[in-house]
Formats: structure tokens, sequence, C-alpha cells
């Protein structure tokens, strides 16, 4: 077969991708060095960003080069592949195109979770007030959970997120926004399937908490930087503690797991907990804030709708986000409503917290 008939038998049908416009993309006659994607039609509607993605029979991913335009697009777009020496003697590839959601900050929702004066008083006493935040945007494509790293760096690379997004600086311990240019990302998926707090009865079945909701203490000892006086820590800690087993790997993964453990552990100066329930009034607060669900029409049951993603992102020089320092109790969780088409970041930076 020749080049040309190959990369012809290879051309998916002409793809569409947004409203009217349809788009066909052919390597160029230097596919060696470059590929041209030509768009057949220009798009009727508002200016917006798509992503042009390699596709090759050697590598068999997307993403291996990209580029971006603004439509209506000039006559072709350039995707350069001499950073992909693997490529370069492939001439059968072809472009996909992809939507690149964007995003809208969304300030009039708030989160009473984090708000109300018992929440703020736990938070101070765990050293995380005023180093945590919850946020919210909205996206205005239908999110699909096999393009997260799309939906994940398109939302750091948004003008409407990039001023408002908020971390702490390390130096300063003062709020800011992401001032520098986000080269990667990792998100992670973190299953979210607990629909009730009867997750953690087991914490009284197995004698870590006492009936009357006093956890039970032991010894002190040390899991760098954390403490560890009771048997609740241990059993979130100590992975070769007796009782560590009382939650699976897998139900350590989910996010009402996750969620508990950070309050347990809480910030540089945390003053722990002597009973069970404040600990666990304030995980339930928090995951039905953030967490969606609806009733199943067929079956009627409750489900859970969100999907959620630790993420950590990265500039030219290292980890930028959610801090340049790596940290247990470090974190930002993007939980996805694909219904609401609203995406909520929850945010903390480990360290001291307001004390007053």
């Amino acid at each position: 077969m020749s080049q040309s008939s190959a990369i012809t038998a290879l051309q998916p049908e002409p793809v569409r991708l947004k409203g009217t416009q349809e788009g066909k993309y052919l390597p160029s006659s230097s596919h060696q060095t470059t590929a041209t994607a030509h768009i057949l039609e220009t798009m009727k509607g508002p200016r917006r960003t798509s992503v042009l993605r390699l596709h090759s029979t050697r590598v068999r991913s997307l993403g291996a080069a990209e580029a971006s335009c603004t439509y209506p697009p000039p006559s072709g777009v350039h995707v350069n592949l001499s950073e992909s020496p693997e490529l370069t003697d492939d001439p059968e590839f072809y472009l996909v195109g992809l939507d690149v959601y964007s995003f809208r900050f969304l300030p009039q929702k708030t989160f009473q979770s984090l708000s109300t004066p018992q929440t703020t008083s736990r938070l101070r006493q765990w050293s995380m007030l005023g180093r945590i935040e919850a946020q919210a945007f909205g996206f205005d494509q239908t999110f699909q959970a096999y393009r997260k790293d799309d939906f994940v760096m398109a939302f750091f690379k948004d003008p409407n997120v990039i001023p408002n997004l908020k971390l702490l600086s390390e130096s300063s311990g003062e709020w800011l926004t992401l001032g520098t240019e986000v080269k990667k990302i990792e998100a992670i998926n973190v299953p979210c399937t607990q629909l009730s707090m009867s997750f953690f009865n087991r914490l009284y079945d197995e004698a870590i908490v006492r009936d009357n909701g006093y956890i039970v203490k032991c010894l002190d000892s040390f899991c760098d930087p954390f403490l560890i006086s009771d048997e609740l820590r241990k059993v979130l800690l100590v992975e070769d503690s007796e009782k560590y087993e009382v939650f699976s790997q897998p139900e350590r993964e989910e996010f009402l797991f996750c969620l508990f453990k950070h309050l347990c552990l809480g910030g540089a100066l945390c003053q722990y907990e002597d009973v069970i329930n404040p600990y666990l009034e304030t995980t339930k607060l928090i995951y039905k804030d953030l967490v969606s669900v609806r009733k199943n029409p067929q079956t009627k049951k409750i489900q859970i709708t969100s999907s959620i993603f630790k993420v950590t992102a990265y500039d030219s020089v290292g980890v930028c986000y959610p801090s340049t320092k790596s940290h247990e109790q470090t974190f930002s969780y993007f939980i996805v409503d694909p219904i609401k088409r609203h995406v909520h970041v929850l945010y903390h930076c480990y360290g001291m917290g307001e004390v007053s």
C-alpha cells in the first residue's frame, strides 16, 4: 500500500465538533516534521478553543502531540513532532479534534458546612481554619470521565479559573491565585460510593471507640509528623497495627474515608478530640455539601452522581498545586457534578491554622 493510500485508509470519518462544525484532519506533505489540520468548514457561532491531538498507529494513545486553535481557524494548525522521534518516520497518523471545556467561576455558591459556627470552632481546634477552602466553578460541556485529564488541564488553563482559583503561599501563609503556567497535571480517581455513615460503625465494633463515643487511648508513638495517642490514629496511620485491616485498601480510597482521615489528622497544631462525634458529624456535613446524589428512576434508589479526582499540577519547575511542598494533609479534590455541570474544589494546605 502506498503512503498516501495508507493515510487515506486511516482517516476517521469527519468529526462533528460543535454545532454545525465539521472538521477533517489530513497530514500535510511534510508529515515527517509537522502535521496540518485542515478545517473544511468554519464554525457558526462564538469563537472557542479546540485541541487537536495526534493519534498514531505506532503510539496508540491520544496526546503524543497537541496544538490549540480558535474557531474560525487559520488555514491549518501545525503540530510539531520534533519532540516525538518515534513518530517522525510513521506516515500512518491522523489528528483528532476534541472540544476543550471552558469554565466560569461561581462565587455565589457557598459551602455552609465549612462556615457554621460549630464547624469553624472545630476547624480552629484541628488547626485547619484559614487553610481549608471550597470553591465552585461551572463548565459548558458534557463531562466524560475518560477525558478527565483533558478536563483538569483545561480547568487550569481557563482564563476564568486562573484569577480565581485559591491556594496558600508557603512563604507568607496568605491566599493567592495560581501565578504560573501549568504544564502537566495528575488526576487520580477517588471512588465515591458510600451513602451512609454506618461505614464507620466498625470503629465501635472493633473497640477503637467505646460505646459512649470516647476514643480508646494508647501509649504515645510517632508516625512522622503525627503524634499517635489513641487507637483511632493507629487505625488511620500505622499499617502494621493490629486493627489496621478493619478498613480494606479499597475502603481507604473512598472519598468518605479520605475526608474523615483528613479531619482526624488536622493541621500542624491539631488538638485531637477525645470523642468521635465531632469528626463524624463534620465529615457528614462536608460530604453532603460537596457530593451530588439523585434517585435512580428505574430502581428508585439513591445513587451518587459525582466523579472525584485528587489533583496535582506541575509547572516548568515542578509541583505548583496544591502546594510546592508535598504532605499527606495538603490536598485538592475536584468533585464533578456531570448533571449540573459544576465542579467543587476542596483544598487544604498543611500548616498552622488560625488560633483566634
